[in-house]
């Protein structure tokens, strides 16, 4: 996989530009990889988002995982958009409190 340079500023750049406008707490894209139409991302929980406790995988940390899409190369530009899922089927956790995740 290739780093995608400053794939977070122009990640959220994509994302401003079309209307999703996050605060610094849910921004945790840190970097981005590509191999062909795969991206691979590290995401980090911001300090404006708090401490993981109590969670199992804290709501800000799960939604940037989902930020690298915003540099998503299979689509036109004017086609692209914010991918989310609205269901979740055999979803497990195995361990809790994380703060960085790659994913």
């Amino acid at each position: 996989a290739v780093p995608i340079e400053d794939a977070a500023e122009r990640a959220y750049g994509e994302l401003d530009a079309t209307g999703y406008g996050y605060g610094p707490a849910f921004r945790g894209l840190r970097a981005v990889w590509a191999h062909g139409t795969d991206l691979y991302a590290e995401v980090t929980l911001p300090e404006e988002a708090g401490k993981p406790d109590g969670y199992g995988l804290h709501p800000a940390l799960l939604d940037a995982c989902f930020h690298a899409g915003a540099l998503r190369t299979d689509q036109p530009d004017h086609e692209r958009h914010l991918v989310l899922p609205f269901a979740w089927n055999d979803v497990h956790l195995y361990a809790g409190a994380a703060t960085t995740l790659r994913v």
